[in-house]
């Protein structure tokens, strides 16, 4: 296998970097790591230098950092309230060991917290349950937000069919099209007489001669999931994405339906709610 080598490049990178030989990249602001991540003035390399780089086990006695921990949501059956008393959660390791099962969001928290305290990298997997109501689904998905990040928990992505969590928090300014750098599909939907249904809506923007921006729409309804998918695959947008509208409370099933076609176009995907 023939292999271009680009010169110079980077050993370490701390960003995506191609090219480089060893990419470690983190989370973290501009404003936070560039001018102020600067090389240590102790330990300088001459140019040309040759450099070993050793790795080592961080524990010797098979300890790992890394924590995997599956996290199952399912409708609480015995209430009917609102957030987070809706929802039952489930907290096992990779080795089925169960953590937390019960609907106290807190409790299920804490047990996260121990494990954060004990220095470990910990990496959630979701599993919801088909008939988790959305609007819960999206409060609990903006606390997970929280909770991730470096020296906190790591969200896995989504399982096959699935929507990654941070598709439910998108930016409310995309609501209004002259906020948005682009126009996407929009998908509405609704449900009717226990069917959800609803239309793809084409936004196309045009501008005036004192250079006002003009927005022209062109609804098209959607009877099941499969078309939505068929008319984006037929009607090819430059911009890979998609608004999810939901206008009133459909369960997570029926999103679940109109989304997993959509996905395997590839296009990303942002949930809004009335």
């Amino acid at each position: 296998m023939q292999r271009i080598i680009w010169t110079p490049g980077s050993i370490i990178s701390l960003f995506n970097e191609p090219f480089t030989v060893l990419d470690v990249p983190r989370l973290a602001f501009k404003g936070e790591v560039y001018g102020y991540q600067k090389p240590n003035p102790s330990h300088l390399f001459s140019a040309g230098q040759l450099l070993a780089i050793e790795f080592k086990p961080e524990h010797t006695n098979k300890t790992l950092r890394v924590l995997d921990l599956n996290l199952a949501i399912a409708p609480n059956k015995k209430s009917e309230g609102a957030f987070p008393t809706n929802m039952t959660f489930s907290l096992q390791d990779s080795t089925r060991k169960q953590m937390h099962l019960g609907n106290r969001l807190e409790d299920m928290i804490t047990a996260i917290d121990e494990y954060i305290g004990q220095n470990k990298d910990i990496y959630i997997r979701l599993y919801l349950h088909h008939e988790l109501p959305l609007q819960s689904l999206q409060n609990l998905y903006a606390l997970l937000e929280t909770m991730e990040g470096e020296n906190k928990v790591r969200i896995e992505p989504p399982l096959q069919g699935n929507l990654y969590f941070k598709a439910f928090l998108p930016d409310q300014t995309y609501r209004d099209p002259s906020k948005r750098p682009g126009q996407p599909w929009e998908l509405h939907l609704y449900r009717k007489k226990g069917n959800v249904e609803g239309f793809l809506r084409e936004t196309k923007q045009t501008w005036s001669e004192n250079n006002r921006p003009i927005f022209t729409t062109r609804d098209i309804p959607i009877s099941n999931p499969q078309e939505s998918a068929k008319v984006m695959a037929e009607n090819k947008n430059r911009l890979h994405v998609l608004l999810i509208f939901i206008h009133n409370k459909p369960v997570y099933r029926e999103l679940k339906k109109f989304v997993s076609d959509v996905i395997d176009l590839d296009y990303t995907v942002y949930v809004f709610f009335d």
